[in-house]
């Protein structure tokens, strides 16, 4: 909007995204139930006595141990991802995208991973001034989380549950990026 984008564009955006997510999460969800794979959920103490917050102390003393300490682990890392953004710059970025055709669908979809809105933004400038496709902008939108990736890493113990997401993530922005700008689906945009 703050770059003048007509609002039924961004409609269809959040539409393609919430179509996209929710035909992926409910078929990830139907293989996993057919390969038999058990979600165990974590129990909250058990995080609790890991993080060593003293949840028995109340549930909003532990709330506020846990949104500081999650805060300025994103606060540290946001820092470094809009200094590496800034010294590398827009252009830089862009080159890379359009100088090679299959391979800026991945690359939207890794600058979408990076857990920043800046990405977000990168992207979806790029896309209003010319310079990447429909598809390779919703490649990177799609493959982004937010915050999401940084505190699955942070919290989950089971690392290579956390690198599966990252590829899932990944592979669905490419794929349903490569797919809009092969199928009349770009039109959209």
């Amino acid at each position: 909007l703050a770059s003048g984008a007509s609002p039924l564009l961004i409609l269809k955006l959040l539409a393609y995204k919430l179509t996209v997510g929710v035909f992926c999460g409910f078929f990830i969800d139907l293989v996993l139930r057919l390969t038999h794979k058990k979600e165990a959920h974590p129990h909250i103490h058990e995080l609790c006595e890991a993080e060593g917050c003293g949840c028995e102390g109340g549930v909003l003393r532990s709330a506020w141990h846990h949104t500081w300490k999650i805060g300025l682990f994103l606060l540290a890392v946001l820092l470094l991802l809009n200094t590496a953004v800034f010294f590398i710059g827009k252009d830089t970025i862009a080159h890379l995208f359009t100088s090679l055709p299959v391979v800026g669908h991945m690359l939207s979809a890794l600058v979408g991973l990076i857990p920043n809105c800046a990405a977000s933004v990168l992207l979806t400038q790029l896309y209003l001034e010319g310079v990447l496709s429909a598809g390779c902008m919703l490649a990177g939108l799609l493959a982004g989380s937010g915050m999401g990736l940084l505190l699955l890493f942070r919290i989950n113990k089971s690392k290579k549950e956390c690198l599966f997401v990252l590829l899932l993530l990944f592979l669905i922005g490419t794929f349903f990026g490569l797919l809009t700008d092969l199928t009349p689906l770009g039109c959209l945009f």
